[in-house]
């Protein structure tokens, strides 16, 4: 049996031997930075149900739906909203001990406000640079510095995770400033690992791909052409990521199943960092081979007889058919020598498709 520490005492306890009772958060208590909607919206409800207690935090102006709080409420979990302007740096120290002090004390906390916008790298004023680093770098820094000493101090053994991005990871154009500033999250959560783990604390980040919340559509681009065109480079069935399906990996990471999980990023993209070049859709349609053996004909679930084996597909080639004797009998040919001066050519290595320009992961804000 391994042990972790408990968030409450700090001291050692058993890990659950129950596979679900390792994603089990009762007891703990999260923050969520920009929850009121769409990724946000999303970790609020999953982390609540997974029992853990909430504080929520939204820039002011901006306050949950009715819906979401009726869904929050459903659980039966403690939740706190803050109001919190994340471009506020001096007041961030203060904001967490607020939070500590109202709830007995912060487990997990989750950087996930963020903001982009699209343009041209020379048409990026400083202002636009700014304000994109302070909400997706700065705030997340400062709120992970306090978090941190705050938990060391009482002894807690916490988890710190940043929604950061898939383009942390891989530039997008049209992003400069969003690249960059996820690029320096990834490096940052790696930073506080190898500093925080001493004291049993996890710094790991989730990266998303493009996630259908609709706010990217605000995006100056031909959406329609744009979105058909980042569709054929996902590999899983050509979709973007529903906001719910952040959820899982962010769970992972902030119970005793992550415990061991540390300085590292779980891509959540659909395959599309491992897809080079979108050649599947020029390719030929995929055959399913198995019944045409009938060692591996398929049977049905009570038993019954094989079912039969499906009507095969019309041949497209002219060797189909069967040979006549002209053609069984192969004409004669006279051996010829390659012209010296006549280059080998190879078939190209790789199909060219245009580039596509492209836009953030998440949604602007979320």
């Amino acid at each position: 049996m391994s042990t972790e520490r408990s968030a409450e005492t700090g001291e050692a306890t058993a890990f659950p031997s129950d596979g679900l009772q390792a994603f089990d958060l009762r007891g703990r208590t999260a923050l969520i930075t920009g929850a009121a909607g769409g990724i946000g919206r999303a970790l609020a409800l999953g982390l609540a149900r997974a029992g853990a207690d909430l504080a929520l935090a939204e820039r002011p102006g901006v306050h949950p739906t009715p819906e979401l709080e009726a869904a929050l409420a459903a659980t039966g979990r403690r939740v706190r909203w803050y109001a919190q302007d994340l471009t506020d740096a001096a007041s961030l120290p203060g904001f967490i001990d607020r939070i500590w002090d109202d709830a007995g004390g912060i487990d997990i906390l989750v950087n996930n406000a963020g903001h982009a916008t699209m343009d041209h790298f020379n048409r990026i004023d400083y202002a636009a640079w700014r304000a994109t680093m302070t909400v997706d770098l700065d705030a997340p820094f400062l709120l992970s510095q306090r978090v941190a000493e705050r938990m060391i101090h009482s002894g807690v053994q916490g988890r710190i995770i940043m929604i950061s991005s898939k383009n942390g990871l891989q530039a997008e154009p049209g992003l400069a400033h969003y690249n960059a500033a996820k690029g320096g999250l990834e490096l940052m959560a790696r930073s506080l690992a190898v500093e925080l783990g001493v004291h049993g604390i996890t710094v790991n980040t989730v990266c998303p791909g493009m996630v259908d919340t609709g706010l990217a559509a605000d995006f100056p681009l031909d959406w329609p052409a744009f979105e058909r065109s980042y569709r054929e480079h996902i590999p899983l069935q050509n979709r973007f990521a529903r906001p719910e399906e952040m959820v899982g990996p962010v769970v992972f990471l902030a119970s005793a199943a992550g415990s061991y999980v540390t300085g590292t990023s779980i891509v959540v993209d659909g395959g599309v960092l491992a897809n080079q070049v979108p050649r599947l859709q020029f390719m030929q349609p995929f055959q399913d081979r198995v019944d045409d053996d009938p060692q591996h004909a398929r049977v049905p679930p009570d038993g019954g007889p094989t079912r039969p084996d499906p009507t095969p597909v019309a041949a497209t080639s002219a060797a189909a058919e069967p040979a006549t004797p002209e053609q069984a009998t192969p004409a004669p040919t006279t051996p010829t020598t390659p012209s010296p001066t006549t280059p080998e050519t190879s078939a190209p290595d790789d199909i060219h498709v245009p580039n596509a320009r492209t836009t953030t992961d998440e949604e602007s804000t979320r």
